[in-house]
Order: C-alpha cells, then structure tokens, then sequence
C-alpha cells in the first residue's frame, strides 16, 4: 500500500470561496502526470503516472466535509472560560509602582492601559516627547525590583500602538487547552489549508496560522518549557481539521517517547522513525516525493499543489505531507551532512509541492540550527532558553531567556518580524490518545507507505537498467497474470513504494515486455507468457 492508494476515498475538503479550476486543457496534457491510484481495468493507464482527470465544470467546489469528521469539540476537554478584563488593588498598585520607578530615574510616561492575559500582565505606557524608548529597555532590572517579580519583558513598541508594553508574570497564571483555540471563531472562520493553534496573545486573543504560508517551522526550547506539548497540539490540531486524504505525517522521534502515540493515528505515512538511518531515508523519500510532484504539475501546467488540486477530480487530488521531526539535534550529531543536505533541499523547494516542515530542538546552538537551515525557515518559535546567546540563534534578538516555561513562547514569522509573545495550547496524553482513538474510528488503520525501499539514494531518475532488481520477476509474473501493466497494483501486491513500482514497470519497457504509455489506454503487453520469462531469464542473466 502506497500513498496513491489513500485516494480513492472520497474527498473530504473544507469549503473554500470562489475556487476555479486553472484554465488547462486536455489535450495540452501529457498521459502520465498524477502518482495516483490505479484506473479502472478497462480504460485506465496503467503506467506509473497516470493520466490527469480535469474536472471540467467551472468554478465548481470541493466536497464540504461531513459526517462525524472534525471531531465534537468534546473530544478535547471541558469548555474553559477566561475573563481578561478583571483588576484588582495589586494591579493598581503595580501600575503606579511602575510610574513612580520612571519618574525616580527621569522618565516621564504616563499609563494608558494595563492587559491582563493567561500568562502575564502587560502594563501600556505612553512616553512623554523626547524620551528614548531605549531607556525604558535599560531599566528593566530596576522595575523588576520595584515590582518584585522574578523578571519581565519590555515590548517597545507595542505593534500598532505608541505605546511600550511592560510585561509581568501573572500571579494567577491559567493554561490554555486546545479546545480555547479550536472552538474559537477565528479558528473556525479560518480559511487555511494547514491551520496551526498556536495559543493565545498578551491579550487573550487566539492566534492561528497556516502552515502553508509559513511555509516551514522551526521550534526550540528547554526541557520543560513546553516545546514537545506545543508539537503535539499542532499534530492534533492539524489532523483534526484535515482528513487522511488532505494530510499525510512524517514522524521522526529520535528519543522514541514522544510521538510513539501517533503510530496508529490514520494520517501517518509510516510508524514513527526513531533511528538516524530511518530517519535520512525518510527525508530521502520526501525529496524524491518533491521531485515527484514537480514532474506531475510541469505536465499539467500548474504551479502549485493548490491549483493542481483544483483542476483534477477528487480522486485524483494530492494531499499535503508534513514532516515532522522532535529533536533535530540527535540527527545533526549523527549525520549533520545528509540531514541538513536534505532539510534544506526541502525547505526552499517544497512549498509549492504542499510538503512542509516542523523541526524542533532542546538544543539551539550554531551546530544545530546552521546558517543554511536557519535561512530556509523563517518561521520559528523560541520557548524558554538557556541564555540570551541561544535566544539570538533562534529569534535574532534576546527575550526568550526571560521567558516563564509551560508554554510561554516567542514566534517571529515573514508577517511577524517582531517577536509575539504567546501561551501555547495544553493537552495532555489522554486526550491524545483518545483523539487518536476516535480518528481511527472514523478513518480506520493507517496505511504505510514503503519510505525505506530505496534507502537514500539521489531522488533525480535516469536510464540506470533496474533489471536486477529482486522483485522483478514477481512483477513480471503479476502483469502477466493479470494482462495489465499498473504500477499501483504491482504497489498494492508487492508492498512496495511508488517510485519502485513505477521503475519496475519502465524496466520492463526497457526489455520489451510491456509497451510505451498510449495516453487512456493501457500500456499493451507486447509478448506471451513464455517469451516473457524467455526475456525474463537474458536479462537476468539465465536464472529464473
């Protein structure tokens, strides 16, 4: 089983406004464009590439999704309910200790506004005329005195305000559950391919992003500090808004322990990779899935996964692949060369291809997250840090050395230059397990794909003969018995990846049992059983 396989179920795509299909016509288009499914027996093209199936009704919209599927938002816990309006004397009494420590040290600022959040209380003050914002930024050590806080973070300017933002810990901190996010309007008005609930604002307010612009991720932290939880609410988050068909997971788990609970989840391409050697063959293959794709959208004269998705039929559509890795450092350190060769081939090629990454580490040193990586991800989220050093290395400015742990987090991003200050989403193993449960439920076991057939080899193809391939002979006795040349049913029997299947079936091009690919029609099978296994045994070398 392969993952062409997986659609042939039906699409369950979320609704989107006014999608057309990109003005490509039929006969522009080459006869083996799509990785897909198998056609039907009597008029597919069984060659490795298939032919693309345009949907032909314009502005015709994808299938709304239905049924049980997302979730009831019961799934995810109770329903919290937070109210970021309250005051009390000691904030008071906190906003004029902070004017009253300006004023000692000549700065004259006045208080416009005080935020109180699930993590911190941010205090807005607006500077009088002359004064440097950079002197307030100096006297940090001394307001947290003042105040008697262990630290805080100094935000100037507020974005979209003239004001400073002068940010303390919140003495009655509350988490935030992913259901807070999930069941937020903004989330559920999203128009997003890859919505991620990152958490909630300063001012209570939830912050969702799409992957797909982003359009890689990067996260570090320390242990403690929330990092792996914040993974696994975007894992949760993304395949509870997106089914199998839409979305499919690359897991690589070099510490083992914490994403072995996705094994069965359905939106996996394969048990969680845990060994450095799995886990280069895994990169190897989402690189030549890339390539792959490209291929398919040069022939159909599309640009992106999007626009191909919208011209084909349901059927024919391919999902977006997220790859996931828990702690880049363990592969840096084994074979920093391949991972970061293969990393950074993905991270400036594989946007457009619906492909994306989320890399995270406990460890954000220069040997880690190296210039190149750093350059191809532009998106990333700082938890709490060791020293203002690694905080450089991760946002380029200090900050999240002063952080508070639990989730307390700092995320930059191409629309977000200026570092935002978040409270990521909660949940626990429980609720994922039970998550992963229903999801089974409704989708079924997962279907593996073959990710370690060709180990890591160059993605790019050519004319290498593959004639001593160990499984030839079994493909040939399939196409023979069966009189069709598919390379998704040689998938299905042999258990074996797409770009085996496809180059079995170009092998025996190449040595005359099967002819060229005919547009609709099926590849002709040019010779009979006997002469076949005649050609079989010459090209092997006389053994059967």
């Amino acid at each position: 089983t392969d993952l062409t396989e997986l659609l042939l179920r039906p699409q369950m795509k979320k609704k989107t406004k006014n999608e057309e299909p990109l003005p490509v016509f039929q006969d522009e288009v080459s006869e083996d464009v799509s990785p897909q499914e198998e056609q039907s027996e009597e008029t597919g093209d069984p060659h490795a590439l298939p032919e693309i199936e345009f949907n032909e009704v314009e502005g015709s919209e994808r299938k709304v999704r239905g049924g049980t599927f997302p979730p009831p938002l019961d799934i995810f816990g109770p329903r919290q309910q937070f109210d970021s309006t309250e005051t009390n004397e000691t904030v008071k009494e906190q906003a004029d200790a902070i004017i009253a420590t300006l004023n000692d040290f000549g700065v004259q600022a006045e208080m416009m506004d005080v935020v109180i959040g699930p993590t911190v209380i941010q205090f807005q003050i607006q500077l009088a005329p002359g004064i440097k914002v950079s002197k307030v930024a100096g006297l940090s050590n001394d307001l947290a005195v003042a105040l008697a806080v262990p630290s805080l973070r100094i935000e100037a300017p507020i974005p979209g305000k003239t004001y400073v933002g002068i940010e303390i810990p919140n003495p009655k901190r509350r988490g935030i559950s992913i259901r807070t996010i999930l069941e937020s309007q903004i989330f559920q008005d999203n128009e997003y391919d890859l919505p991620l609930p990152m958490g909630v604002r300063v001012d209570s307010r939830p912050l969702v992003v799409g992957l797909e612009d982003l359009p890689h991720l990067l996260v570090a932290g320390t242990t403690g500090s929330g990092k792996s939880v914040f993974v696994t609410s975007c894992i949760t988050g993304l395949c509870s808004y997106r089914s199998p068909e839409e979305l499919r997971l690359i897991l690589i788990d070099p510490k083992r322990v914490e994403l072995s609970i996705y094994e069965n989840l359905p939106h996996v391409l394969a048990k969680p990779v845990v060994s450095p050697k799995k886990a280069i063959q895994a990169l190897a293959w989402a690189v030549r899935e890339m390539e792959h794709r490209y291929e398919i959208f040069a022939r159909a004269r599309v640009r992106n996964l999007k626009s191909y998705n919208q011209c084909v039929l349901p059927k024919a559509q391919l999902p977006h692949i997220v790859i996931v890795v828990d702690e880049l450092a363990d592969l840096m350190f084994t074979a920093q060369k391949e991972v970061e060769d293969y990393i950074c081939r993905l991270a400036q090629m594989a946007r457009a291809t619906g492909i994306h990454l989320i890399l995270a580490t406990q460890r954000p040193s220069v040997n880690v997250i190296t210039g190149l990586i750093k350059a191809n991800v532009p998106a990333r989220v700082a938890f709490t840090l060791p020293s203002q050093t690694d905080s450089r290395t991760i946002i380029d400015v200090s900050g999240a050395e002063r952080l508070l742990g639990k989730g307390d987090m700092l995320f930059v991003s191409s629309r977000y230059p200026r570092p935002l200050r978040v409270q990521s989403p909660f949940i626990d193993d429980s609720k994922s397990l039970e998550i992963i449960a229903y999801l089974r439920n409704v989708f079924g076991d997962p279907e593996y794909v073959d990710i370690e057939d060709q180990g890591t080899e160059a993605p790019a193809g050519g004319d290498t003969s593959f004639a001593d391939d160990p499984l030839l002979e079994e493909a040939v006795d399939i196409v023979l018995d069966t009189g069709i040349a598919s390379a998704s049913r040689l998938q299905r029997q042999l258990r074996v990846g797409f770009t085996r299947a496809a180059r079995l079936i170009d092998t025996m091009e190449q040595m005359g049992i099967v002819g060229p690919p005919e547009g609709s029609k099926p590849r002709e099978i040019l010779v009979d059983d006997e002469r076949a296994r005649d050609i079989f045994r010459s090209a092997t070398g006389g053994e059967e």
